[in-house]
């Protein structure tokens, strides 16, 4: 039986519409819907700590330094934990700015609420006759963690602290206490990062007022 050949007229027409179809619906065969991606911001504490700027001895400001993450970590997408050596990339949730830059403005402004009467910088020039106290973090985990379905967050944290006056460097290591976190929610896993950032800045302000008051007294 002979088949007739496909006219060369109705061909091009169905080309047409695939086209025109494609142009229309902005390729959405071809990446996800809207709906399914979604940004996330780590925020800074709501409401200021306890600390008082009349009781901070002597005068000094804060410079939070560039903060470094490791390299798996230097990428837009949600980092998940799901076994001993394998990590998820949440392809369709995103940090809404580079990892290490959101954590640094969160710090500036933990800090900022911490003490209210103080100046806390990252690259700005500082006032001239002040001692400058220096922050430098060194994120080791940040993330969730999905082992069999139980998810928690994880939070560690290296960080040194130097001056312009004549206080040595201090170090420490910050880990957070277990967040529990439930898998797939990752609205929530920016909202328990952000509070274990808020931790390790009440942690660095207590570090820096304990140094502050060491040095007034030299």
């Amino acid at each position: 039986m002979n088949v007739p050949p496909v006219r060369p007229q109705l061909h091009w027409l169905t080309v047409s519409l695939v086209v025109l179809l494609a142009i229309l619906t902005g390729c959405s065969f071809l990446k996800p819907s809207a709906g399914e991606e979604h940004d996330y911001l780590l925020s800074p504490i709501q409401s200021p700590g306890s600390s008082a700027a009349q009781n901070r001895p002597g005068a000094y400001v804060v410079r939070v330094l560039p903060v470094e993450v490791p390299e798996y970590l230097q990428t837009s997408d949600m980092a998940v934990q799901v076994g001993t050596n394998e990590v998820f990339f949440a392809k369709f949730n995103h940090w809404a700015e580079p990892l290490e830059t959101g954590i640094r403005r969160v710090l500036v402004e933990n800090l900022r609420a911490e003490d209210s009467g103080r100046e806390v910088f990252t690259d700005e020039p500082a006032p001239e006759g002040l001692t400058v106290y220096m922050i430098s973090v060194q994120v080791m985990e940040f993330e969730a963690k999905d082992i069999n379905g139980q998810g928690s967050i994880d939070f560690e944290a290296a960080w040194e602290i130097s001056s312009t006056g004549k206080s040595p460097p201090i170090r420490g290591f910050f880990r957070a206490p277990p967040l529990p976190w439930h898998p797939g929610d990752y609205a929530g896993l920016a909202r328990q990062l952000s509070q274990a950032l808020t931790d390790v800045s009440r942690h660095l302000d207590r570090a820096i007022s304990a140094q502050a008051h060491a040095q007034s007294v030299q």
